[in-house]
């Protein structure tokens, strides 16, 4: 190492991204602490969790020149890594309940890193940590689920997959609209797969909006109060605040949202768009007579754009979202 000159050093710091893309540079100097015992700081972007449950921080080392004289015996990276748990909402290495996963044996230009043995459907805290002589300083918080098909979009935890449920969440039967005139005859809930075809249940099954209102008879039509709920339980249909909110969101990712474009089902029961779009329903605030809903297309800058329909016969996917 080479020795100190003039009081300036340069220090090693491992930063903890999820990419590899330049960020800003981050000193280990932390201005609470006078000159001379330096916090170390990282950084963690975000967390993401792979298909089979464990979750996956990805990082990069920068040498990071803090331009302070310092003592020499603070240069020192003693350990570096990663702290989480399930209980602690801000978790530090002295508490029970939060492990630690050190990265100091595997140098600093570590890549990647996995936490293993992680309680499914589970969502963790996680933050990467760095001590020095001078102490353990902490990343900000992040948070993930150790379920593949959860990601937090903003405080809202989304599940990735379109719904693909045949029943209420009570056991309620949803009938299968097997043909246009079954899609038709009737304003209660109902579902059907693409063009009304088995061999398409691999774009999912669609929705009416009467089946995402919980509308199980034609009492339910007319009674709100002995509607059924279409989401399965601890889960909610989103609701138009939900997708609201989710337009609005700094880390929401068109792509990362995964999805499919399924297209969706006319008023007159022709599958259309397959391909080139999605639709999903939100769980409106009344029966209104325009009914929204959401759709995302593939050409140019994929986006969501909130639309209005006067019918409430479409047939769209379904998003939900997990219950805190």
């Amino acid at each position: 190492m080479k020795k100190i000159q003039q009081g300036f050093i340069y220090l090693v710091l491992a930063l903890i991204v999820i990419s590899c893309n330049k960020e800003s540079e981050y000193t280990f100097l932390s201005e609470s602490k006078p000159v001379g015992n330096p916090l170390p700081s990282i950084r963690l972007p975000r967390v993401e969790c792979n298909p089979d449950e464990n979750l996956v921080c990805f990082g990069i080392s920068k040498i990071i020149q803090t331009g302070f004289p310092i003592d020499s015996t603070y240069l020192t990276v003693s350990d570096y890594g990663i702290c989480y748990s399930s209980t602690n909402e801000n978790p530090t290495l002295e508490q029970d309940g939060t492990l630690a996963y050190s990265l100091i044996n595997q140098g600093l230009s570590i890549s990647s890193c996995t936490l293993t043995n992680l309680t499914k459907d589970v969502k963790y805290y996680l933050r990467a940590y760095c001590t020095t002589k001078a102490g353990t300083g902490y990343s900000t918080l992040r948070t993930a689920f150790s379920n593949s098909n959860i990601v937090t979009f903003g405080s809202a935890d989304w599940d990735l997959k379109n719904l693909d449920v045949t029943t209420y969440n009570d056991g309620t039967i949803i009938p299968e609209a097997k043909d246009l005139g079954e899609w038709r005859n009737d304003s209660i809930g109902k579902w059907c797969y693409y063009d009304f075809k088995s061999e398409n249940a691999s774009q999912g099954k669609f929705y009416n909006w009467y089946a995402v209102m919980g509308i199980h008879d034609t009492a339910a039509l007319r009674d709100p109060k002995i509607r059924k709920s279409l989401a399965p339980k601890n889960y909610h249909v989103a609701t138009i605040n939900d997708w609201t909110t989710l337009l609005s969101t700094n880390n929401f990712s068109y792509f990362s949202f995964r999805a499919n474009l399924n297209g969706y089902i006319k008023e007159s029961g022709t599958g259309d768009e397959s391909g080139a779009a999605d639709y999903w329903w939100p769980a409106s605030q009344a029966d209104a007579a325009s009914t929204p809903f959401y759709k995302s297309g593939s050409s140019g800058t994929p986006i969501l754009t909130e639309l209005s329909t006067p019918t409430k016969k479409l047939g769209c996917s379904v998003r939900c979202i997990r219950d805190k």
